[in-house]
C-alpha cells in the first residue's frame, strides 16, 4: 500500500513539474509574440513616417521643378493650373520575421 502511495505522489510531483515547465513555455511564447508584435507595429510606424517624408520631398522635387520651369505662381487662379500631383510612395520594412 505505501508502495503505491510513493508511486502516485512521485506521478503527482511529476506531473506538477511537467505543467509548471509547460506554463513556463507558455509565458516565454507571449513573450517573444508580444515582442515580435510590438516590433512589428514599430516597423509600420516607422515605414509610414518615411513614406510621409518621401512624398513630402517628392512634392517639394515637383514645385521646385515647376517655379524653375512656369515662374512663381502670383495668384490663387495660377496655382490651381499649376496642381502639385499626389505621389505614392512605399517604404521598406525592417521587421523581424517571426
Amino acid at each position: 500500500m505505501e508502495a503505491l502511495a510513493r508511486k502516485h505522489e512521485k506521478s503527482a510531483k511529476d506531473n506538477a513539474d511537467a505543467a509548471r515547465r509547460l506554463a513556463e513555455i507558455e509565458e516565454s511564447r507571449k513573450r517573444e509574440q508580444k515582442r515580435l508584435t510590438e516590433a512589428r507595429r514599430a516597423s509600420d510606424e516607422r515605414a509610414e513616417i518615411s513614406e510621409a517624408q518621401r512624398r513630402e520631398i517628392l512634392k517639394m522635387d515637383w514645385l521646385i521643378d515647376d517655379i524653375e520651369r512656369n515662374g512663381t505662381a502670383e495668384t490663387v487662379e495660377q496655382a490651381e493650373v499649376r496642381p502639385v500631383p499626389e505621389f505614392e510612395v512605399a517604404a521598406d520594412h525592417d521587421c523581424p520575421s517571426g
